[in-house]
């Protein structure tokens, strides 16, 4: 169950890397698009607006609530952390002890989260 654990917490450093990426760094990220489908999706500057259609207060209600993965990247990506994070408790055992492991389970969200955030989440900026 180790196993199990620690690949969910990779995936949960993993969307929280895409959802930061998307929020301070969209416009040098991969994610990055000027064709406005898509752009629509990943943008947080336009995904907003994926919440509200023709002011219909049932639509935007759900979209706010229960389906809101479905309107924007940072959505379905946090949708995703979570589920992840929920994953690593559930099948979490102790490695050394308790202390230890907040200590390694630290680490290695720290490493990967860096490691997509910084390098590869970016497209390489010509100096």
């Amino acid at each position: 169950m180790v196993v199990v654990s620690l690949s969910a917490w990779v995936l949960a450093a993993c969307s929280n890397a895409v959802m930061d990426t998307l929020a301070h760094h969209y416009n040098i990220s991969i994610f990055y698009s000027s064709k406005t489908k898509v752009d629509g999706f990943w943008n947080p500057l336009r995904s907003w607006k994926n919440k509200y259609k023709d002011n219909d207060k049932w639509y935007g209600w759900i979209n706010d609530t229960v389906l809101v993965w479905t309107t924007d990247g940072w959505h379905l990506f946090q949708m995703f952390m979570k589920i992840f994070v929920i994953i690593a408790i559930i099948s979490h055992d102790t490695i050394v002890s308790w202390y230890w492991d907040i200590l390694i389970y630290t680490v290695i969200w720290g490493l990967v989260f860096e490691a997509l955030y910084k390098y590869l989440l970016v497209k390489k900026v010509a100096k």
